[in-house]
């Protein structure tokens, strides 16, 4: 795909935690739907999978954006001319993950934090996520 000129592309970043408790720590975090469930469940061993957050992300070609995802953790998304997107992940202010590919690929999933009892990840997609 040949990104326009200018033209912003929406993506959708979710803040996912997994972990094998039947009900989420926090009251207001969501099921996750189940496309990206379909993704985690069969990769990951956690039982549960919870939105902590979402939001809508309008990147432009050739420009970044960077959001804070918590007080240690950031996320930036850049859309390449190409037609592809480079999504970063830094942890403390160091980049701890990045990966690469075609804007119009599923998505992207990082992980990390792997406690015991819990992970957290960080998604980055082009559909828009539902919890149906």
């Amino acid at each position: 795909m040949c990104l326009a000129e200018g033209e912003p592309v929406t993506l959708y970043m979710q803040v996912i935690r997994g972990t094998d408790k039947d009900k989420p720590p926090q009251s207001d975090w969501k099921p996750v739907g189940p496309k990206l469930s379909g993704h985690l469940c069969p990769k990951f061993r956690w039982k549960h999978y919870w939105e902590v957050s979402r939001q809508a992300i309008n990147v432009r070609p050739g420009k970044t954006v960077r959001l804070r995802v918590s007080p240690e953790r950031e996320v930036e998304i850049e859309l390449r001319d190409s037609g592809e997107s480079e999504v970063r992940l830094y942890s403390a202010g160091k980049l701890a993950r990045k990966s690469r590919q075609s804007v119009e690929s599923h998505m992207t999933i990082m992980g990390g934090g792997w406690e015991e009892s819990e992970c957290w990840f960080i998604v980055v997609r082009r559909d828009k996520p539902t919890v149906d």
